[in-house]
């Protein structure tokens, strides 16, 4: 098992944002967060993906808390985050709201 399917089953378990920001400060040792530059943790409730970086564009799916993303890409402001993540093992594309994510730090 790869680092990134280490920490995706890692963050399954969580249930609320400071739960999200405490396995990231206090890893359990499962996964290791230097290999983890270029991902975040969702850190919202049911966050949305969006097809385009702005709120009136269309949701293409809703993550839950502790979804594991991958970062490709970034709006011109910086506020929105393009974004690779695995659905019901499909990889799937869209932009989210930097606020409503976390670094592995």
């Amino acid at each position: 098992m790869n680092n990134a399917e280490t920490t995706r089953k890692e963050f399954e378990s969580v249930s609320t944002e400071s739960e999200v920001r405490s396995l990231i400060r206090n890893p359990t040792g499962r996964f290791d967060r230097d290999l983890l530059k270029g991902y975040r943790i969702i850190t919202g409730t049911n966050t949305n993906m969006r097809e385009k970086p702005n709120m009136k564009s269309n949701i293409i799916d809703r993550l839950p808390i502790g979804t594991l993303i991958e970062i490709i890409g970034k709006s011109d402001n910086r506020s929105w985050l393009l974004v690779e993540v695995e659905i019901n093992g499909e990889i799937e594309q869209g932009w989210v709201l930097r606020t409503y994510t976390e670094y592995f730090k």
